[in-house]
């Protein structure tokens, strides 16, 4: 058997050293490396560049090895939209969602095989990520030579968040597929289990209005450096009145929680979800919001001994082993384990981080995702990657 393809097995007794997980954990990670420099998304699928998956790996990472960050912004820069293009849903400034040179992998790779042209660029949420990435990696090492060469994609993934990913003027972001064989669902729970076509785009999800507002608010150093002042105060003022409208139309006042997101009309999806929980590291929530957030996500419907679930075991399509409708994914967990520690709550990210630990010893590794019952027991779920870039990055940037 592979080494790093570890297969699913609960281990009732089973309690490895954390030295051990870490060491694993890089041997994952070191595998998953392109000879580009930047981390493939995951193993034995996805083994290619992804855009919002190998952002947060390099966010994870930037204590391990920050040129992973550098490496991935270069390689995303490189092949960043530069041009309309409905088959590929490419925008110009818009930072793709996966890149397949070679589609028979991609084909051997994925049950529903080559449905749409390479680069392929249905991703809401890659360009804030991009500039959130570009942002944390410019103040930890201010490599102004590199941050030189890529000063004309920073730029333009600013000009695509605010010109072509507002389409309706009201200071959100949002989608709308253009490729009929494209994804439907273009943020983070993009499967096939949410291609919920009945709601009407464009869609407007909650946490890429945060990420937007972290991007705005975070790029200011780096464009203070680019001689870019008036840009600058522009989007710090596009930031505070986007955080004005958030608070108000994204508020669920019965649930006090926040919607999953807004239709084409403005009409929210009353679902309790785990995305709001990523909203806590943007900077968007106000005091009120982020302890309704920390409340909400750890209720009994929603957190685990193996962490937090996608979706609420109350909510109307819940289902245990569902790809992304009930399941738990460490890389989420880890968002939101970002925004409690910045927020002050250190004792629920050390239940974050000791439920991640916990799936580890488990399951011996850390999935792409796992499923809980109702007994809190871990069952093997329908699908899962079983090496998976993010999910790794995320136990190993806890345990660095």
């Amino acid at each position: 058997m592979n080494r790093y393809i570890v297969i699913w097995q609960q281990k009732d007794d089973f309690c490895m050293d954390t030295a051990t997980i870490r060491n694993t954990l890089i041997q994952n990670i070191e595998f998953l490396r392109s000879p580009e420099g930047y981390i493939r998304a995951g193993h034995p699928r996805f083994f290619k560049l992804f855009g919002r998956d190998s952002l947060i790996v390099a966010w994870q990472l930037l204590d391990y090895d920050s040129s992973i960050a550098r490496n991935t912004l270069k390689a995303l820069a490189d092949i960043q939209g530069t041009s309309t293009d409905a088959g590929r849903e490419e925008e110009p400034g818009k930072i793709l969602h996966e890149w397949w040179v070679d589609t028979t992998a991609k084909a051997s790779g994925d049950k529903g095989g080559v449905p749409r042209q390479f680069p392929y660029y249905g991703s809401v949420d890659s360009t804030p990520l991009y500039l959130i990435v570009a942002s944390l990696y410019f103040k930890k090492t201010g490599d102004i030579d590199f941050f030189e060469t890529i000063r004309g994609s920073i730029l333009s993934a600013i000009d695509w968040a605010v010109t072509y990913a507002d389409t309706d003027n009201d200071l959100f972001i949002d989608f709308q597929r253009k490729n009929p064989r494209g994804l439907y669902s273009q943020g983070w729970r993009d499967s096939a289990s949410n291609q919920d076509e009945s709601i009407e785009s464009p869609i407007e999800l909650v946490e890429v209005q945060g990420y937007a507002y972290a991007a705005f608010t975070q790029i200011g150093d780096l464009l203070s450096h680019y001689g870019e002042g008036a840009l600058q105060k522009r989007l710090e003022e596009r930031a505070e009145r986007l955080k004005e409208k958030f608070l108000k139309d994204f508020w669920w006042q019965e649930e006090k929680y926040f919607y999953f997101l807004l239709d084409a009309y403005h009409n929210p999806l009353r679902v309790v979800t785990s995305n709001p929980g990523h909203l806590l590291f943007t900077g968007i929530l106000s005091q009120d919001g982020i302890r309704a957030v920390c409340e909400r996500l750890f209720r009994e419907d929603m957190w685990t001994p193996y962490g937090i679930r996608t979706q609420s075991v109350l909510s109307e399509g819940f289902d245990v082993s569902a790809y992304q409708k009930g399941s738990i994914w460490p890389h989420d967990n880890w968002i939101i384990a970002q925004g409690l520690k910045r927020n002050g709550y250190d004792d629920l990210y050390k239940r974050v981080k000791d439920a991640l630990l916990k799936i580890y010893n488990d399951a011996g590794t850390v999935p792409e995702l796992c499923a809980v019952d109702y007994k809190n027991q871990l069952v093997p779920p329908r699908e899962r990657n079983m090496m998976q870039a993010w999910s790794s990055g995320a136990l190993l940037n806890m345990l660095l």
